[in-house]
């Protein structure tokens, strides 16, 4: 439990010097470390006895599991006092009644300009590194895909990758969605949206064949739908917690989603740690199990590996196959050996892997049958021992492992914890089906976009027709109250609507619509439940003869408390202070740089 002791892989003996542990000294912990093993040789038991070790030490780490026999062990494992640290993550998860939301186009916490550019552009590339590889994909397709990614990371609403298959499924999305690219002002994105809403159905067909499956299968929607994340990964990488992926979903991209989207979290934080001292640094470990299913060609692993080291920390990646990262990414494979000081292997079944294996250890004593010969539990490494003249790998050793630590509680207990944690930061799985999932795209942004255009239009037509009337200023916040209004009492105008008791003036919905339609790319008829505006927002002139319909505005379509509902177009109406003040403060708020908010 001291952490400052080595991490401990196992141990030998010998006539000559007996029993001798082998273990990894702290100094190594950040040179990284690649696992070798066929299943059943014993990689998984190792895994699990590092992390052991690692959460007694009281640091935190992130694992990442494709497979769930590892984690769910570890779980019934750690210690009692790490229990609480425990962040559960779980896409689609058959076990829990909660999950953990997660935006894979939303950019993780950002303090400059700079750094949101530089996750934006991380965000793109796990993309890419996904979609890539399918039929009929080309430079045209993965231009489509940055281009329309990168305007939805950028918004200031919140898109998922569920939106990213109705923006691109006809015409009119495209269009609307260029529209919001041009209402927001990315200027440099626009042109290309723009011409991504001209292009043929057939042009953008390929795209939505690759993203098909996730929007139609109820598991993979549920996972990529999420529009808020709710666990802050790079709070819970400086608090130390401990993060367990449990990443079996079905579909192999999907997959790759979760897993590089929380990798990319991670290292984004620990990027940022450049910014603090070196004492500060809390050591911070990263293990990816079956790497394979990672790996990219494209993902700059020498980069993140040597920047993880200044930032203390330390990656394990295990794998069963070499020789498959071979095939599709070799240069990921060679940035791998070339930044792992520490290589341990237990037995292999394939020759290309034993022999790929063997030429790392770089040994005339050590070919591929030796890999393929190793029993059960026994592994061959060499480690970063220090040397007077520094850091140097160490001859090959053959340590037999230890044991799995024993269970210090049963399944049905550490899935009760797990919940419990579940309650603090979960959310309950997503159930949409495909018409709600558009219904939402096709009125961008959600409830509060839409009443905030409403009222921006109402504004701007009142404005228009010179019909405001200024209201007395009956909140603290508006202290003295602001010059927004035209038309105070007692002044001339030229309307024709001023009331004679210079009472407020109005305009009815109709006359708004126009504006609101600029602003949203949706006609009115198309919200058949109309806007929802807080009360204190705006008033409504309504006909006292009347009174019998009122439950046609207020109230109806499970209208809340304090709201009121507008669907009729021949409604009067006039925005208040305090809706002007709405506006402006959304103003300042969508305006301001993402790197303040």
């Amino acid at each position: 439990n001291n952490p400052d002791e080595p991490i401990w892989l196992g141990y030998d003996s010998n006539p000559m010097d007996g029993i001798r542990e082998i273990g990894l000294e702290p100094f190594s912990w950040f040179r990284h470390a690649t696992v070798f093993g066929s299943t059943g040789k014993g990689k998984s038991t190792t895994l699990n006895n590092i992390m052991n070790q690692i959460a007694r030490k009281g640091y935190g780490f992130v694992f990442i599991d494709p497979k769930g026999d590892t984690v769910d062990d570890l779980i019934k494992q750690l210690p009692e006092d790490r229990m609480d640290d425990i962040l559960w993550v779980e896409p689609g998860s058959e076990t829990f009644e909660q999950v953990a939301g997660i935006n894979f186009l939303e950019p993780g916490d950002c303090e400059t300009e700079k750094e949101f550019n530089r996750e934006v552009e991380s965000i793109i590339d796990d993309l890419r590194a996904v979609l890539r590889g399918g039929e009929y994909w080309g430079p045209k397709m993965e231009g489509i895909t940055c281009n329309i990614a990168r305007a939805m990371i950028r918004s200031r609403r919140k898109f998922t990758l569920v939106d990213m298959y109705y923006v691109l499924a006809d015409a009119e999305s495209r269009a609307k969605f260029s529209n919001v690219v041009s209402q927001e002002g990315m200027t440099f994105i626009h042109e290309y949206t723009t011409k991504i809403a001209e292009m043929d159905d057939e042009e953008i067909d390929p795209i939505l064949r690759r993203i098909q499956d996730w929007v139609e299968d109820p598991i993979s929607r549920g996972i990529v739908a999420h529009r808020k994340g709710t666990i802050n990964i790079s709070e819970a990488v400086e608090d130390g917690k401990i993060i367990l992926v449990r990443n079996t979903i079905r579909s192999d991209e999907i997959r790759k989603v979760v897993s590089t989207g929380i990798m990319r979290r991670v290292w984004s934080t620990i990027r940022k740690r450049e910014k603090m001292e070196e004492a500060d640094r809390e050591p911070f470990f990263a293990i990816m199990d079956e790497f394979d299913d990672i790996a990219s060609e494209n993902m700059a692993l020498d980069k993140m590996l040597s920047k993880a080291r200044s930032g203390k920390m330390g990656v394990i990646t295990c794998l069963q196959n070499p020789s498959q990262v071979r095939d599709f990414a070799p240069q990921t494979l060679k940035q791998m050996f070339g930044n792992s000081d520490t290589l341990i292997s237990f037995g292999v079944t394939e020759v290309d892997d034993a022999q790929i294996i063997a030429e790392r250890f770089d040994d005339e004593n050590i070919d591929s049958s030796t890999f393929m010969s190793l029993p059960a539990y026994t592994a061959l490494t060499t480690i970063s021992v220090m040397d007077e003249d520094g850091p140097m790998r160490s001859d090959p050793l053959a340590p037999n492992t230890f044991p799995d630590y024993p269970p210090r509680r049963t399944k049905e207990e550490a899935q009760d914890i797990i919940a419990e944690n579940l309650s603090e930061y979960g959310v309950d799985p997503l159930e949409q089906d495909l018409d709600e999932s558009e219904h939402a795209l096709m009125h961008i942004g959600g409830e509060a976009d839409i009443t905030k255009s409403f009222l921006e239009a109402l504004w701007a037509e009142q404005i228009r027709q010179n019909a405001l009337d200024t209201l007395s200023a009956d909140y603290e916040t508006l202290d003295p109250s602001p010059p927004l209004n035209i038309d105070a009492p007692g002044a001339e105008s030229d309307s024709e609507d001023v009331a004679a008791d210079g009472g407020t003036l109005t305009v009815t919905v109709d006359d708004v619509v126009d504006g609101f339609k600029r602003r949203t790319s949706t006609d009115f008829e198309e919200l058949p439940d109309g806007v929802m505006i807080d009360e204190e927002y705006v008033d409504l002139i309504e006909d006292q003869e009347d009174d019998s319909n009122d439950d046609g505005i207020r109230g109806s379509g499970g209208t809340p408390p304090g709201k009121i509902r507008i669907a009729d177009r021949d409604l009067e109406l006039t925005i208040t202070d305090k809706g002007i003040r709405a506006v402006l403060e959304q103003a300042d708020e969508d305006w301001r740089p993402e790197t303040e908010k």
